[in-house]
């Protein structure tokens, strides 16, 4: 008597994106997947329950019925992490994330949620803003970030001979004696022009909330100096004019 061998189940085959998810059929225990992201089991005929797990992903769920053909179920998990717009109303404001430069003025990118971050935007000669946020599940967010305070100091511009001609940082401003504020801190390159004078350069620090007198002395030659008031006067030197 021939009695034919009638397997009582069938091969399911699970493909997983990220490969580092773990399968879970029924009430077994949960089985990692291969290094092609795969996991095969030989499981008997029926209906069966699923649940696929991975660090950083919502699990995924659900139902399947084993039948005589083999089957292979395609599984992508969706992230949980948000979606953040970082912008500042400063375009060359320099952002940063939990104190990493991210870029300047804007910047796009997805992080994990249930965490607070620090934004902060920093530009020289103003001071630092910050804001802080936090994302929920795949939540999509815009953060305006506060613009960068800017930081004036003053200037108190005098020459000998009088009325030459003030450049700073490259821009005409008048002729001196000048009172210039409004300047941004930090170093800025002033230049003296006046007829029959050799252009006179220096660089000088404007320190926040303060005046610091300046003074150029255009008078003789090419090896003019300027005139400085100890500890509080800029220096500067002469500088050929090129021929």
């Amino acid at each position: 008597t021939y009695v034919e061998d009638r397997p009582n189940g069938q091969f399911v085959t699970f493909s997983v994106q990220p490969g580092a998810a773990t399968v879970t059929v029924d009430d077994g225990q949960p089985r990692a997947l291969g290094g092609d992201g795969t996991l095969s089991l030989m499981l008997p005929f029926g209906s069966h329950v699923y649940r696929i797990d991975a660090a950083g992903y919502l699990s995924e769920s659900g139902t399947f019925e084993v039948t005589g053909e083999k089957q292979k179920k395609e599984v992508v998990l969706k992230s949980t992490k948000g979606t953040v717009t970082l912008s500042c109303p400063m375009s060359d404001a320099r952002l940063y994330l939990d104190g990493n430069y991210v870029g300047d003025g804007k910047w796009n990118g997805q992080l994990d949620p249930a965490q607070m971050y620090l934004v902060e935007a920093k530009l020289e000669g103003h001071r630092t803003r910050s804001i802080t946020f936090s994302l929920d599940v795949q939540e999509e967010k815009t953060v305006s970030v506060p613009a960068p305070q800017p930081i004036y100091g003053t200037l108190s511009i005098m020459s000998t001979p009088n009325e030459a001609t003030i450049l700073i940082d490259g821009v005409e401003i008048g002729e001196t004696p000048l009172l210039t504020g409004n300047l941004l801190v930090g170093e800025h390159e002033l230049e003296f022009r006046k007829k029959d004078y050799t252009p006179y350069r220096m660089t000088v620090s404007v320190l926040e909330g303060k005046m610091t007198p300046v003074e150029a002395d255009m008078r003789g030659n090419y090896t003019a100096a300027a005139t400085v008031q100890p500890a509080d006067r800029t220096t500067g030197s002469d500088v050929k004019t090129p021929k």
